[in-house]
């Protein structure tokens, strides 16, 4: 702990540490800015803990940006970080999103006793590059949580498939309500493990989950309990976003590794290829 440090003693003293890998913190009165210094002075950082109080403001509301900017410092200057402890801060959506998406080789995010996350009902952490570990520790730092919005890019080929953040989903968020996955890459097991841990979903996108067979029991169950479900195979034109189909790997005799499309609607806009909705290419 190093309660007596400064913003101005901190910028000072980590600019003769450049190979510094462990950093603590906690409990400091410093800026969004020192926060920058160190990891623009630190390029190697991998662990960095920034505990605080756990004692929120009772006389005065809590200010968003205020709250955020810490989150926010960390996230466009660290992103070697592996370890990351935030014990009683206070973060919004935007400060979580920023911490999920900005360092993409997390392995521990401990958020334990951080306001406002008890509260948040709704999340967005789509295209983001966080790990089912983290995606636990939303879940279990957000108790009240309704919506999440967890939507991917696409894999064609190979076909991916992984249920990781189906099961953290069905493991942590047992009270949400809304659940778009769009381009998600978990199967029948992960979509089940949903199903038999959140009995409270109304909405559900599966649009271009291609590894989901929604076909006999898997369809009934889903359309007895869940009031929309976009299907695998359904319409994306009302998507708001772009939709990036993405290969990897595998046959390279059509197109170069990691080779990605961007589409605004069920077909790419060249007319030289009909793509259907299941990645196959038919010139």
């Amino acid at each position: 702990m190093c309660s007596t440090v400064t913003s101005e003693g901190l910028t000072e003293a980590i600019a003769k540490l450049p190979l510094l890998e462990d950093l603590e913190v906690s409990y400091c009165s410093l800026s969004a800015e020192s926060l920058k210094v160190v990891g623009q002075s630190c390029p190697n950082l991998k662990t960095l803990k920034l505990n605080r109080e756990g004692t929120l403001r009772l006389n005065s509301e809590p200010d968003p940006k205020f709250y955020d900017e810490e989150a926010l410092g960390i996230a466009e200057s660290m992103p070697e970080l592996r370890h990351l402890q935030l014990f009683g801060n206070i973060l919004t959506n935007t400060g979580l999103t920023a911490i999920l998406d900005g360092y993409p080789h997390q392995e521990h995010l401990d958020l334990r006793n951080c306001f406002n996350l008890p509260l948040l009902e709704e999340l967005e952490v789509s295209y983001c590059t966080l790990l089912a570990e983290s995606l636990k520790v939303v879940g279990q730092s957000c108790p009240k949580l309704k919506s999440l919005r967890l939507n991917r890019r696409c894999y064609r080929r190979p076909r991916y498939v992984s249920e990781d953040d189906a099961l953290a989903i069905g493991e942590t968020m047992p009270g949400l309500c809304n659940l778009p996955l769009f381009g998600n890459m978990l199967s029948d097991i992960g979509l089940n493990a949903i199903l038999d841990n959140c009995p409270n979903l109304e909405h559900l996108d599966l649009r271009l989950c291609l590894n989901v067979n929604f076909v006999g029991d898997l369809e009934k169950r889903c359309s007895e309990r869940i009031k929309v479900v976009r299907r695998p195979d359904d319409s994306t034109h009302d998507y708001p976003y772009d939709v990036l189909f993405y290969d990897s790997g595998s046959f390279e005799h059509y197109y170069p590794e990691d080779h990605y499309f961007p589409a605004t609607s069920d077909h790419y806009g060249d007319d030289q290829y009909d793509i259907d909705i299941f990645g196959f290419i038919q010139i």
